[in-house]
């Protein structure tokens, strides 16, 4: 399942539909990399940045990829390091979900990752944004 948002609202504008195109581009990639997880994928109204959540790990936190970043990455390689490290992070495999798509119930998620890293000041790696 994928998850799309722009918050821009200039819908018609040509440069939000880029900006559409570019978070479908993102999310599409996702779901072929790491098949059968709840990807979201949003840009804030700045449109500086692009937001990657898994919701089978957490509804709050997630990683931020700068939007040139993603648009000058053709294979979107940067968006496939970005998933893949916040499964790492969540103790998950790379690959499809091994969890029953059906069965998992999005609103009543673990959130793996606010327990482990959100509220642990002592990690060493990078806070996540919230």
């Amino acid at each position: 399942m994928i998850t799309v948002n722009n918050d821009s609202e200039g819908f018609g504008d040509p440069q939000t539909n880029l900006d559409t195109l570019l978070l479908t581009e993102c999310a599409t990639v996702l779901q072929k990399h790491y098949p059968d997880h709840y990807w979201s994928v949003t840009m804030p109204s700045d449109k500086s940045v692009i937001q990657v959540r898994c919701l089978n790990v957490s509804s709050k936190l997630g990683i931020v990829i700068h939007t040139k970043t993603a648009q000058n990455d053709p294979d979107k390689k940067c968006v496939v390091r970005a998933g893949g490290e916040l499964l790492e992070r969540a103790g998950l495999v790379r690959g499809r979900c091994v969890a029953d798509p059906v069965a998992f119930d999005v609103s009543n998620s673990a959130n793996v990752l606010d327990r482990k890293y959100h509220n642990n000041s002592s990690s060493s790696r990078p806070r996540l944004f919230a």
